[in-house]
């Protein structure tokens, strides 16, 4: 088991690199793939196998990129963090059905999507703080996108399980997410960057996470909140263990109503 885990890695980590020349990549559009376990992927994953089942929404795209763990685009495939999350074995998460739902959305003059995985299975959101290992990975990886051009569109983050076990981590979750958000902004010289987030419902660990962060229904004196996608209905596993088999790309199929609303010239999008 692990050298099949070790070959797919090294597999996905060395997919055939793409030049700037033949991609484009002076135009790509930049999405941030940010978060723990559902993020990272775990549809089609038992026993720690991942069953190779990829989706129809999932589905390798000539104009869908990733950003390597060797910081080089390759042509996106499942599982997208296999190289990045490597501690678990990962499977199908929501990037490919975002990056297909954008494509098949927008304007033929669109362009490429390259998406940066920087998800870890299991971490809680102070270990996405600034300094910390996770925040520095992502501001590198996210800055070494741009290196042949291109504009970062948003930051699509789905964590918060691990903050529901407790009240603590939990009440202070809002305060932490806005810090966050305030951070890696300033951080990536991007004041307006777009970050939409996966809406946690309900009692996950013990706590409710989803009240003490969106129970007012309103955003910071700080216009931090992320834009919210709303995951009521989705049928998920126990905290930790991400989404079944049956429901590879859940998360990914309501993200398809966020990318109806985003348009395609950036200076159009509503921030906030």
């Amino acid at each position: 088991m692990g050298y099949l885990l070790s070959l797919m890695v090294i597999l996905v980590s060395h997919a055939c690199a793409v030049s700037a020349a033949d991609w484009g990549l002076h135009n790509i559009n930049i999405f941030i793939l940010a978060g723990q376990s559902n993020m990272a992927g775990r549809g089609g994953v038992v026993n720690e196998t991942w069953d190779g089942i990829v989706p129809s929404e999932c589905r390798p795209n000539p104009s869908i990129l990733r950003l390597s763990a060797g910081l080089t685009w390759v042509e996106a495939r499942e599982p997208l963090h296999a190289d990045i999350d490597t501690n678990k074995t990962c499977g199908i998460g929501p990037g490919m059905v975002f990056a297909n739902a954008v494509l098949n959305l927008k304007d033929p003059f669109f362009g490429i999507v390259g998406l940066v995985p920087c998800a870890v299975g299991g971490t809680n959101l102070s270990e996405w703080s600034r300094g910390s290992y996770l925040y520095t990975q992502l501001v590198r990886r996210a800055k070494a996108s741009l290196r042949h051009g291109g504009k970062i569109r948003a930051l699509l983050w789905y964590q918060g399980e691990s903050d529901s076990e407790s009240r603590y981590y939990a009440d202070s979750y809002k305060g932490k997410l806005e810090k966050f958000i305030m951070d890696l902004r300033t951080d990536l010289r991007s004041p307006m960057l777009p970050v939409i987030q996966i809406v946690l419902w309900g009692v996950v660990g013990g706590c409710s996470i989803r009240r003490t962060i969106y129970g007012d229904g309103e955003k910071s004196a700080a216009g931090t909140s992320p834009s919210q996608c709303d995951m009521r209905g989705r049928q998920g596993t126990a905290p930790g263990t991400g989404w079944t088999a049956p429901h590879h790309s859940s998360p990914g199929s309501s993200w398809k109503q966020v990318s109806q609303g985003f348009p395609s010239d950036p200076a159009q999008a509503h921030y906030q």
